[in-house]
């Protein structure tokens, strides 16, 4: 879970709202995570982004650390994953 204050950024509320999941990243490691946009502005301060623990070991970072937030791009569908939808139906 990604933590974002409402208007304490350079993004447009409407933006924001928009944003169902972000990438985050630094360098060459980056994680998915769904976003949460608050109003209380102890978490986390303008300019900031709150992420959880498990975040942190995955991007190998420490608290305070500068990252970049971009909206996740759409997932691509797995291989055959269209198939069974339009397709004959699947057997197990």
């Amino acid at each position: 879970m990604a933590v974002l204050l409402r208007g304490g950024d350079d993004y447009a509320p409407d933006q924001i709202q928009a944003m169902r999941k972000v990438a985050i990243g630094k360098g060459k490691a980056s994680i998915l995570a769904p976003l949460a946009i608050v109003d209380d502005k102890s978490l986390p301060a303008p300019g900031e982004i709150g992420l959880g623990e498990q975040a942190f070991r995955r991007l190998g970072l420490s608290e305070g650390r500068e990252v970049t937030i971009r909206q996740a791009s759409h997932m691509q569908p797995l291989p055959g994953e269209g198939a069974s939808i339009s397709g004959p139906p699947t057997t197990y």
